[in-house]
């Protein structure tokens, strides 16, 4: 509701940046309500008015990473491989290391949801790794850790068991419940 104020707000301000800010606020709080589909459709236009506009681009990264998020959620490995990768082009150019880290998170989980070779996967998590250290982001570390434990437990139930329990451990220390409980149902079932 918030978002949707922001987005007339914006309207009346007749700013472009204002404008299109709230929109891409609008498409995480879209994303963040489980309506992927109003998310992705919003997430389209703002990237559109803000190429078009050459404004609004700072944050491109984290938007892209969030719209590939969105795309995973409703099971688009490959649109979201391609934005995740988008994100990271965008998030490199710009020097934004916390939005690569993110961008390469979303391609990781991406990757092991496409049943992708591990190779190709474990290389972007070293890059991810490697830009949580710079960047300070260590919020993405329990999400790293849950794609490493999905992707070595392919074959064995075991070490996916006990890696999902660390990640969900991570999730819950850093204050997120959500994500914890979620790993926890999974691994009742």
């Amino acid at each position: 509701r918030a978002s949707l104020e922001a987005v007339e707000i914006a309207e009346a301000g007749g700013s472009r940046f204002s404008q299109i800010m709230a929109s891409f606020h609008l498409a995480t709080a879209f994303f963040l309500n489980g309506d992927y589909g109003a998310s992705e459709e919003r997430f389209t236009e703002a990237l559109a008015a803000a190429r078009g506009a050459g404004t609004a681009l700072d944050w491109q990264g984290y938007h892209l990473a969030v719209f590939a998020d969105a795309c995973l959620a409703r099971g688009d490995a490959e649109a979201a491989i391609a934005r995740a990768r988008e994100g990271i082009a965008a998030a490199d150019a710009g020097g934004a290391r916390f939005q690569a880290a993110l961008a390469r998170a979303v391609l990781v989980d991406a990757l092991v949801h496409a049943e992708a070779l591990e190779h190709e996967i474990t290389a972007v998590i070293t890059e991810a790794r490697e830009l949580v250290r710079k960047s300070g982001g260590n919020s993405l570390l329990p999400r790293l850790r849950e794609s490493e434990a999905r992707l070595a437990g392919r074959n064995d139930r075991t070490i996916l068991a006990a890696g999902l329990r660390e990640a969900e451990a991570m999730y819950r220390a850093m204050g997120a419940p959500d994500p914890a409980d979620r790993l926890a149902r999974e691994l009742a079932a």
